[in-house]
């Protein structure tokens, strides 16, 4: 069961963003001629799209109900 608190989502979308930084640079390590460029990476991202961070447990919700 994945537990995800409401308030975690600015630290999961911040681990996002730097999954994609890393993935942009070792795709640019590959070789010396094989640097690619934010567009080019972000169409690669449009085909090939990391899992987005989801929200499972809201804490908002069960404050709400008591």
């Amino acid at each position: 069961m994945r537990t995800t608190v409401t308030s975690n989502y600015a630290a999961l979308l911040r681990f996002y963003q730097s999954v994609q930084r890393s993935w942009r640079k070792w795709l640019s390590r590959r070789s010396q001629k094989a640097y690619i460029s934010w567009p080019k990476f972000h169409r690669l991202l449009e085909r090939h799209p990391l899992p987005q961070p989801v929200l499972v447990h809201s804490v908002l919700r069960y404050a709400a109900k008591r």
